[in-house]
């Protein structure tokens, strides 16, 4: 009887150390398939791998020491102009923050097309009329084809200087460069 349970016990040692052998294969089988695609499916790995998805999943979690996650979404991967550039306002809050003044020098424009109209108020639309005469009609106001170009400049407290597109004029490299140098005189 003694004999009988020895001999069962080295079958189980046996079996035991067969299938941690089998189990360490599967293992490095699941491993090698992961590290050749991370973006596999529970479902795809297993099936490669012929086990099923739960083990699949312990082998993951338990002995590899994985777990599953999303990429983080971003709206765009930015360019090396574009990271330079993230470095460049950093540093330019980094010179904000350090003194109070610094926006207080800086100087922006900003550019606007203004349309014309005519408005004709009610009070300039009424009229002294008899009891007995119609009322009288008005057109509602409506917007010029005129338009015109505004170019506006300014810091913190107020507008520095501003100007009127002239009509007929292109606006171009010249254009741009005669606005610059007005402004150079306004803010003398």
């Amino acid at each position: 009887m003694l004999k009988r349970a020895e001999l069962q016990l080295r079958t189980l040692n046996i079996q035991d150390n067969l299938n941690k052998k089998k189990n360490e294969e599967i293992i490095q089988k699941v491993q090698q398939v992961i590290n050749s695609n991370h973006g596999l499916t529970i479902c795809e790995v297993a099936e490669d791998a012929g086990i099923s998805k739960t083990t699949f999943h312990d082998i993951l979690t338990e002995n590899l020491g994985m777990h599953h996650v999303a990429a983080k979404f971003v709206l765009c991967l930015l360019s090396e102009d574009q990271k330079q550039n993230c470095v460049y306002v950093s540093k330019l809050v980094d010179c904000a923050n350090a003194d109070e003044n610094f926006l207080k020098n800086i100087v922006t424009g900003d550019e606007t097309w203004v349309y014309s109209c005519t408005v004709e108020t009610k009070d300039r639309s009424s009229q002294w009329i008899s009891k007995m005469s119609p009322r009288p009609k008005t057109v509602q106001q409506v917007w010029s084809n005129v338009n015109i170009m505004l170019t506006v400049f300014f810091y913190c407290k107020d507008i520095i200087h501003h100007e009127f597109l002239p009509c007929g004029q292109t606006v171009n490299k010249e254009y741009y460069l005669n606005v610059m140098k007005r402004l150079r005189e306004a803010v003398r």
